[in-house]
Parts: structure tokens; C-alpha cells; sequence
């Protein structure tokens, strides 16, 4: 994400960048117009430890931009943007921050959160709260954070997520799925594998469709954890259910092959329970697919009429989308065009001078 756009603003900027340093990359180095600063910070294995580290990484980030005497400063993790908030003083007067906010639990009633997405929201209301300009993904991702975190309606600016549109729509269509020597039609799942993804929903919702389209395959794509190696436990609920045989569990695949996989796809289904944005969705739009999901509010502003929306958690309205999609070659075109014609709106080279201008206005 900061990647792209600090490639994108340093035709305007000098730009450095601050991350982790893995194995094999230089502390430092320049490359495309980026100054990158890598530096060593502990990864623990523990979800909840994590955070520590990217509270860490960020103290390091500190630390440059008061070395730097920077103008502005972009983050995107509340844990990252803590050291920020809470040591800004450090900071020269002139510098300005932005934080983005990706975190899809401002869109659900804090009623409906656990203890620990309740706690990340409050603390990153107090990130946002001593930033100077906030970023949300979507209009609906703004709106909530207007009204949960009390925000002034001009510090939040909502600019889309974005993809890289070309990257999928011209990507080869079929040859993945020749590759495989997959006859069938082909429904697609991309994302993280996590209840709150709705991969258990997806899985569910496998049977009833094969029993109608028996020739379906199932396609499953992402890794269990970004963070970490972890085995997949969605196959024994596969065995349960007994639709082994119809999903191909591919784990995390290679930039290469991710849009090939897409381009071979004929629905995209993504049963998720909370979103500000979801790129995956975009990036199925941009291959042209039609799009079956959960039916939440800002998914509606995403997608639109290249979708079918489904109450969440509905495994039997999520098994009945899909067969009304693989009953209707004639519906899957129409959507698919709706998508592909919509997706160019989050492709990066629309998204992207959005946050030049804002870092103009900002750093002013």
C-alpha cells in the first residue's frame, strides 16, 4: 500500500520509507526515487505479539522522522501510528500526519465486536484523533468513522483502496484452468482463510451446489495467516462435509500466477463478514467476474450491480446465488461487464494522484 504510493508521489517528493528488514535486503538503499530504511525489530509468533512489533517498528520510524526533520508522515496500523501519537512532541512543528484506516470493525457496531477488535478501535480512535488528516477507503468506511470516533467531517477524506487493473483484466483467460485440466465451471475464493472471511461459509455452501453442478470446481486461494506458517484447518471441515474432492486448496500462490487464477474463474465468492473496502472484490471486478458476497453496506458502494448480496453467514442464500449464477451463462456476462466497466475507477492510476494532492495540501 505505502509502497505503491511512494512510487507514485516521489515524482513530487522525496521519499523515504521505513519497514522491517528481512532476510536479504539491504539496511538501506535507494530504488525507484524511494529512499528505503530497513530496520531490525523482533517478530513474535503470537497474534497478540505482533502488534508489539509493529509498535516497535514504528518507534524506529519515529526516531528517522525526528532525524529527518520530515514534512509529513503516512501510516496505516494503529500500532505503528501509536508511537506517533503518543510521542508527537518530538516531531518538528511543521511536521504533519496522515493516517490511513483500513480497520473494518468501524463499520460494525461496537455491540458486535469482541474484546479485543473493541480495544483496537478505541485505541485507534486516539490515533486518529491527534493526526491531521485521516484517509478512509470508502464512503461508507468515513461515515462510521465520522460517527463513531467523533472526528471533524473535514479531517476524514474518503479515497478508495486500489489495484491494478490491467494486471487482471488482461491476464490469459482460461490457461490456468487448462492447466489443471479443470472441465467444469469454477468458483473462486481469494482471500485470507478466516471465519471472518467467511471461508467456513464457503465450504458449506460447496454441497448443495455440487449436487445441481457436480462438474464445479471450488477454488481456494490464500494462506491461513500473512504473519506466519500455519497448517490449514479448513480441510478437515472440506472432509466433513464431504466436498474434498470438489475444492482445490492452492495456499498462497506467486504474483504470476494470482491474476492467471482469476482469469480462469467464472464467479468470485467472498461470504465476508466486515469490510471497509476489499480489494479482492475489486480485483475480481477487474477480470471481468460476477461477484457473490455479503450483503454489507459497503461492499453495496464497491461492487453495486455487478453483485449478488447475501445476508451474512447464509450458507443456504450464498449456495443459491451461486447456482442462479451457474444456471445463467447470459446473468454472469452482464455482471462481469458491469464490474469490469466499475473497476477502473479503483485502478491505481485514478486512486493514486487522489494521495499526491492530499500530501500537497497536507505538507503545505
Amino acid at each position: 500500500f505505502l509502497y505503491e504510493i511512494s512510487r507514485f508521489v516521489s515524482r513530487k517528493f522525496s521519499t523515504l520509507l521505513v519497514d522491517r528488514r528481512w532476510p536479504g535486503t539491504l539496511p538501506e538503499e535507494e530504488r525507484e526515487g524511494i529512499k528505503f530504511i530497513r530496520v531490525k525489530v523482533p517478530k513474535f509468533e503470537n497474534v497478540f505479539l505482533l502488534r508489539l512489533t509493529e509498535f516497535l517498528l514504528g518507534l524506529r520510524a519515529l526516531v528517522e522522522a525526528h532525524r529527518r526533520r520530515v514534512d509529513l508522515v503516512h501510516l496505516h496500523t494503529p500500532f505503528t501510528a501509536l508511537p506517533f501519537a503518543l510521542f508527537r512532541f518530538l516531531l518538528p512543528s511543521r511536521t504533519r500526519i496522515l493516517y490511513t484506516c483500513h480497520n473494518p470493525a468501524w463499520t460494525v457496531p461496537d455491540n458486535q465486536l469482541d474484546f479485543f477488535n473493541l480495544f483496537i478501535e478505541k485505541l485507534e480512535g486516539c490515533v486518529m484523533r491527534k493526526a491531521d488528516v485521516v484517509t478512509a477507503d470508502s464512503k461508507t468506511s468515513r461515515a462510521w468513522i465520522l460517527r463513531k470516533a467523533g472526528l471533524p467531517p473535514g479531517k476524514v477524506v474518503a479515497i478508495y483502496n486500489f489495484i491494478d487493473f490491467e494486471r487482471f483484466s488482461e491476464a490469459p483467460k482460461g490457461l490456468w484452468k487448462r492447466e489443471k485440466g479443470i472441465k467444469g465451471s469454477v468458483v473462486l475464493y481469494a482471500s485470507k482463510l478466516t471465519e471472518a472471511k467467511g471461508i467456513d461459509v464457503f465450504i458449506r455452501a460447496v454441497l448443495p451446489v455440487r449436487r445441481e453442478f457436480p462438474e464445479t470446481k471450488f477454488v481456494v486461494v490464500g494462506p491461513v495467516s500473512f504473519e506466519r506458517e500455519a497448517e490449514n484447518p479448513w480441510v478437515r471441515l472440506a472432509e466433513e462435509e464431504g466436498v474434498e474432492e470438489d475444492i482445490i486448496f492452492t495456499g498462497a500462490v506467486s504474483e504470476q500466477e494470482y491474476p492467471r487464477i482469476f482469469a480462469s474463474a467464472d464467479i468470485f465468492c467472498l461470504p465476508t463478514h466486515r469490510e471497509t473496502f476489499c480489494i479482492a472484490i475489486a480485483e475480481a471486478m477487474a477480470a471481468g467476474l460476477p461477484v457473490v458476497t455479503s450483503d454489507l453496506e459497503a461492499l453495496r458502494e464497491v461492487a453495486g450491480k455487478g453483485a449478488l448480496f447475501v445476508r451474512r453467514g447464509d450458507v443456504e442464500g450464498i449456495a443459491d446465488a451461486l447456482k442462479k449464477l451457474l444456471r445463467s451463462k447470459s446473468l454472469r456476462r452482464r455482471l462481469g461487464e458491469v464490474n469490469l466497466k466499475k473497476a477502473r475507477r479503483y485502478d491505481k492510476k485514478v486512486v493514486l494522484p487522489g494521495y499526491l494532492h492530499l500530501y500537497q495540501r497536507v505538507a503545505r
